[in-house]
């Protein structure tokens, strides 16, 4: 090979950087996005040839696929009383069968879901530990750290002869964690 032949290709290469991400625009790719993201990368590793337009297209479908499948295992964890969720008693009477309340009056989707998702099993944005750290490090509600200061217990408790169960000893148990959570604090 001469080298008046040989093809530069450093310039093909910048354009993979002045494209804007997905996360920036907030807007999914289409394939068109995804092939030109791809064109860079593969002249990049050494494909002088590209990629093809299927091949972009089923870089498409693998992402819009992997997203639907991370939503709806959220969605399957975190929310309740709806047709295909775990419905409470109380939402089971107000709403006889059929009757449900419309999707765009339920509560929408939020980081403190996809975190309690995450903690709660595999999901498979485990795949990712880059995400997972990220998402995880977001911290939580205030309201999920709220605690009532003053825990009442009910002096009148029918423990039978149970061993421990007296209010005197339910006193020291208080006792007790409040100590083993004062060391945290």
């Amino acid at each position: 090979m001469s080298a008046g032949l040989k093809t530069n290709w450093e310039s093909e290469i910048k354009n993979r950087y002045a494209m804007a991400l997905s996360s920036e625009s907030g807007e999914f790719p289409d394939v068109e996005n995804i092939r030109q993201r791809m064109l860079p990368i593969c002249y990049e590793e050494g494909v002088p040839g590209g990629c093809t337009p299927e091949a972009a297209n089923f870089m498409n479908v693998a992402a819009e696929t992997f997203v639907k499948e991370v939503l709806s295992t959220i969605i399957s964890r975190v929310r309740s009383n709806g047709p295909n969720y775990i419905q409470t008693d109380k939402y089971r009477k107000l709403h006889p069968k059929g009757h449900w309340t419309p999707p765009n009056e339920r509560p929408l989707l939020g980081m403190h879901d996809v975190r309690l998702s995450l903690t709660l099993g595999d999901n498979l944005l485990a795949q990712l530990p880059l995400s997972q750290k990220r998402i995880m490090a977001g911290g939580w509600f205030e309201r999920d750290y709220e605690v009532e200061s003053e825990i009442v217990f009910p002096d009148e408790v029918d423990a039978g002869d149970w061993e421990g169960a007296a209010a005197e000893d339910r006193k020291q148990l208080k006792g007790l964690l409040d100590e083993c959570l004062a060391i945290g604090a």
